[in-house]
């Protein structure tokens, strides 16, 4: 998966946003941006394209459910995503739109939330991803995972 997403060009993730988004992001620089915070911003403006229909904004809980979900299938080898990846690898060459959908579909059978919801959150967090390399953000997802459990005990 890390090589998938890593071979995706950020603005080829950032394809799959709606317009307004999408030139916003290509302002920013990607690789210096709380990804956290980016998100917050972006599902707090329902002009910018990215809140959820009928709602306002992304509730804390679900970005943190995504992000949780996103570390189990990129940087960690735990089985639950075991046949998710095997079936990505037999891709001939996965775009930056299929692999956003896909990981949607994934994810969203397994936090119970519909999987266009969370397009626009997750094409962001692998533009981010592809764009600082998957291993980096594995890194700094760690740290930030690690430190919200410590604090939690």
């Amino acid at each position: 998966m890390k090589q998938i997403i890593n071979s995706i060009k950020s603005e080829d993730f950032l394809s799959v946003l709606p317009t307004a988004s999408r030139q916003m992001l290509l302002k920013q620089n990607l690789g210096e941006i709380e990804l956290i915070e980016l998100t917050k911003f972006l599902a707090s403006e329902p002009s910018r394209g990215m809140a959820t229909k009928g709602g306002s904004n992304w509730s804390p809980d679900l970005l943190n459910e995504v992000i949780k979900e996103i570390r189990l299938l990129l940087c960690t080898n735990d089985t639950k995503y075991d046949e998710f990846r095997k079936k990505v690898k037999e891709q001939a060459s996965p775009t930056a739109k299929i692999v956003v959908i896909l990981i949607s579909n994934a994810i969203s059978a397994n936090i119970g939330f519909a999987a266009g919801i969370l397009v626009p959150l997750i094409a962001i967090i692998f533009a981010v991803a592809s764009k600082v390399t998957v291993e980096a953000w594995c890194s700094k997802i760690d740290k930030e995972f690690n430190s919200a459990q410590n604090n939690a005990t």
